[in-house]
């Protein structure tokens, strides 16, 4: 009975770490573009993967800040960037945005010329 009871709950901390989205498009200056993929926030070995269009990025050593309203914060700042994710429930369960979940918004700035991109992600969260 302790061994099953203990099984189920490393099972709920693991789920609790590490989550698992599913990318249903993308908004890029504006512009909605058609993507597919994933991304996946493991909390615990502090990455972000994120695969889209067979495009991977791998964010390492990342630091999680807990936001209003259910949102997270993540940063990851090297010499030759500044990385910013910021994930937030979706709130406006509009027609093409009835089954997102959450909205992540990917933004680099490059210090040293203050270049800016952003990416918004529409997200639909993996339950596994």
């Amino acid at each position: 009975m302790k061994i099953s009871f203990s099984v189920a709950l490393l099972l709920l901390c693991f789920n609790l770490s590490a989550q698992s989205f599913k990318i249903k498009h993308l908004v890029v200056e504006g512009a909605a573009s058609p993507a597919q993929g994933t991304v996946k926030v493991d909390l615990n070995n502090r990455s972000i993967n994120i695969n889209s269009n067979g495009r991977e990025t791998q964010l390492t050593r990342v630091i999680f800040q807990k936001g209003q309203n259910g949102s997270l914060k993540c940063y990851r700042e090297t010499v030759e960037s500044k990385k910013r994710i910021i994930f937030e429930p979706n709130r406006e369960r509009t027609e093409e945005k009835r089954d997102v979940s959450h909205i992540m918004t990917y933004t680099v700035v490059n210090p040293f010329s203050n270049q800016r991109s952003e990416v918004v992600y529409h997200l639909i969260k993996l339950n596994e």
